[in-house]
């Protein structure tokens, strides 16, 4: 599942991973989001098939 970086300019984001609190490969996959709502409805989407998975 891609990271999400919700109001993080790209710059911000990049300096994360230069200081390696974050990784390069993360740099690859991040979901953009408007509002907070918008990412707790993207995390909700993504971790549903993996609680499921878990649960059987």
């Amino acid at each position: 599942m891609p990271p999400i970086k919700a109001y993080r300019p790209l710059r911000q984001i990049e300096a994360i991973a230069h200081w390696g609190t974050s990784s390069e490969e993360d740099l690859k996959f991040p979901h953009r989001t408007d509002t907070p709502e918008a990412a707790f409805s993207y995390l909700q989407q993504q971790l549903a098939p993996i609680a499921a998975a878990k649960q059987q």
